[in-house]
């Protein structure tokens, strides 16, 4: 469930590295790939599902959860 906070929670450039849930991914480009960007956000998510399938997994940044 998201939770809203007063202030930003990720704020700055992020280093992403998509993982095999990533659907745009080719067959001739394997999860692993490096995206850099930059993200702004005030909310994130508490009581994350175990199991929960993620496109991403944030190497810098704050992400959704801190690590996705």
């Amino acid at each position: 469930m998201p939770t809203t906070h007063n202030r930003p929670l990720g704020r700055g450039y992020v280093t992403l590295q998509t993982t095999a849930d990533a659907p745009w991914l080719a067959a001739a480009e394997p999860a692993g790939q490096t995206l850099r960007g930059h993200e702004l956000h005030y909310s994130s998510h508490e009581n994350v599902p175990v199991g929960l399938k993620f496109a991403y997994k944030v190497l810098r940044g704050h992400g959704v959860d801190g690590e996705h």
